[in-house]
């Protein structure tokens, strides 16, 4: 079987099952136009040093911190143990991609299994884990992995993942080339109280990591998700950062309950 066979037959696996009925996250919609609303993520610097400390000791990422974070948010919203998060992939994998021009950018599925008797240094260890195979089956396009899906199933690619995490580093320092100077650019337009979007996620959560600072945003769609549903997504995520970095020996059942 081919490289892109044996991928397609990866996430077939991956991503056959049904996800459970809910209010708003993995309810399927018919349009990806919609109205959306805007939440602010605060994680201060010391909270962002804990996390950088923590995947380090960990010996994962910052990214897969926060990933387990909002997986845990998101068991709390939907009660479901089958969480699905979708995400970005540069799709770089290889030496000969590096100097390639152009957006080669791939949209992953993470699927996690939460289970309340894990310690929060136990659930790290299985996010990690569960990270490596979709990232080495990272080039197989989404897009048409959704129409093989939808043709072979009858599952609408608003069905597959609901939730979108977007992790992004950015530099702060400013450069020059040949006269041109690169700086980064903040997209003010995605901190709009209230706007019209185009997507087929329900919730959006944007984070911007620099070497000392993390912030962040949720955009959602109104016609799913109230206000009040998604503070308390937020809400759950900034308290369970927390307690993930004070205590990796406490069980999640008991870390939520503080929540």
């Amino acid at each position: 079987m081919s490289l892109l066979g044996n991928q397609l037959s990866y996430w077939k696996r991956q991503l056959v099952a049904r996800l459970p009925d809910s209010d708003g996250v993995n309810k399927q919609t018919k349009t990806g136009i919609f109205r959306m609303s805007h939440e602010t993520v605060e994680l201060d610097q010391t909270l962002y040093a804990a996390i950088k400390h923590l995947a380090e000791r960990e010996q994962c990422t910052p990214f897969t911190v926060l990933v387990g974070v909002l997986t845990v948010a998101l068991f709390d919203y939907m009660g479901n143990q089958d969480v699905r998060i979708a995400t970005l992939a540069a799709n770089r994998s290889t030496a000969e991609s590096e100097c390639v021009m152009g957006h080669l950018m791939n949209t992953l599925i993470l699927r996690f299994q939460v289970s309340l008797v894990y310690t929060i240094r136990q659930f790290l260890r299985q996010v990690r884990e569960q990270m490596i195979e979709p990232f080495a089956h990272q080039h197989f396009s989404f897009e048409e992995l959704a129409r093989v899906l939808e043709s072979d199933t009858g599952l609408a690619r608003e069905s597959l993942c609901q939730v979108l995490f977007s992790h992004q580093y950015r530099r702060s320092d400013v450069s020059e080339c040949s006269g041109l100077t690169f700086a980064p650019f903040d997209l003010q337009f995605l901190k709009s109280e209230e706007s019209i979007g185009l997507s087929i996620f329900d919730l959006i959560l944007r984070m911007t990591a620099t070497s000392t600072e993390l912030t962040g945003a949720v955009n959602y769609r109104t016609e799913t998700l109230s206000g009040v549903r998604v503070n308390r997504i937020v809400q759950v995520f900034s308290k369970m950062s927390q307690l993930m970095v004070s205590d990796t020996n406490e069980r999640l059942s008991a870390a939520l309950m503080q929540v």
